[in-house]
């Protein structure tokens, strides 16, 4: 980045910037004008910027909504994080056995008698299995059906949570409570040492188990406690999120990820990139020699930057020349027009 010139006219105190520019700089947010899935947009902004746009707090929200004008963007945010129900444990991705076409966009996850998993609305009900953690046991409620959240609160309130499944023996075990046992007149499922079925009724073609995603992740994978979200709260089970942008609001939304939308990259300023500037001071009242008076010039920068939309990733210091000084008397004599100046 190359070196800019810039001008201070000390006035009884009075720090003034002059021709202070920015637009060199690079920008924080980029807009790209094509329609794509989310998972595309995101492959798209780490070959060409860094990443999705992440946006950590209000002031970057108006960023991205000064860069992005009116329309439907992509940004980093999407729900992706899977967790079992018991503990709240994280998702082995060891062991998994998805359906064919799954994981689709839902937030809970059932079994079927096969024993493979599907992803459905939390919100829809169905039979469910619950584990008790005193017996080690899997047992298939399938009198009732319920939702998700209602069948996570019924089996903590009889046993221990809804079933986890760690490895294979554990998905045959439960497959196999859904299953009919052809061998035994009128029996409802086939029962082992560690899975029972107290329940009557026929066996379940398929029952929620503990799996469930409901944790928002940046695409960046940095983490922030600011959201946006247009309803206040996510509403729908959509996974993946884009800003809703207009010159009066900026908010966030849910939608499928396999839509296709303009979306919004970022590219931080790398660490690396340094500018020199130059500061000249009119003789004035001031002593130029006062650490305190440097600090003062350093944060008044600071501010004109950040009416600029530079942030976080400039920092400012003094360079000591020789003599060990900041500032040395300039020996050009030439009155600097107080009109070119805009204050700080």
């Amino acid at each position: 980045m190359e070196g800019r010139g810039l001008l201070f006219l000390l006035l009884s105190g009075c720090v003034s910037v002059c021709h202070l520019q920015i637009d060199g700089i690079s920008k924080r947010f980029h807009a790209v004008m094509q329609n794509m899935t989310w998972v595309d947009a995101q492959s798209y902004c780490r070959t060409t910027y860094r990443d999705l746009a992440t946006i950590q707090d209000h002031a970057m929200n108006v960023e991205a909504q000064q860069e992005a004008g009116n329309g439907d963007f992509w940004i980093g945010l999407y729900n992706i994080s899977w967790r079992w129900s018991l503990g709240s444990e994280d998702f082995n991705n060891g062991f998994t056995k998805w359906a064919v076409m799954e994981p689709r966009p839902g937030g809970c996850v059932m079994v079927s008698e096969l024993g493979y998993w599907s992803v459905k609305n939390c919100g829809s009900t169905y039979s469910f299995v619950c584990y008790n953690a005193a017996a080690n046991s899997h047992i298939l409620v399938n009198e009732m059906a319920m939702s998700w959240t209602d069948a996570q609160t019924y089996c903590r309130s009889k046993y221990t949570d809804l079933s986890s499944i760690k490895n294979e023996a554990d998905n045959t075990q439960i497959a196999e409570l859904l299953q009919p046992d052809p061998t035994v007149a009128g029996a409802t499922t086939k029962s082992q040492s560690t899975s029972t079925n107290p329940n009557k009724g026929a066996p379940a073609p398929a029952a929620w188990i503990g799996l469930f995603r409901n944790v928002w992740g940046w695409s960046d994978r940095s983490s922030t406690p600011y959201w946006q979200w247009g309803n206040g709260v996510p509403v729908s089970n959509y996974n993946c999120v884009l800003m809703r942008s207009s010159p009066s609001s900026a908010d966030w939304f849910q939608k499928p990820c396999n839509e296709k939308h303009t979306f919004l990259c970022y590219a931080a300023v790398p660490p690396s990139a340094w500018t020199s500037v130059k500061v000249r001071l009119s003789v004035g009242p001031a002593d130029m020699k006062d650490p305190v008076l440097h600090d003062s010039i350093l944060q008044q920068l600071k501010l004109k930057l950040q009416d600029g939309g530079i942030r976080e990733e400039v920092k400012l210091r003094w360079t000591m020349q020789p003599v060990r000084k900041v500032f040395h008397a300039d020996e050009e004599k030439r009155r600097i027009p107080a009109t070119h100046c805009d204050p700080v």
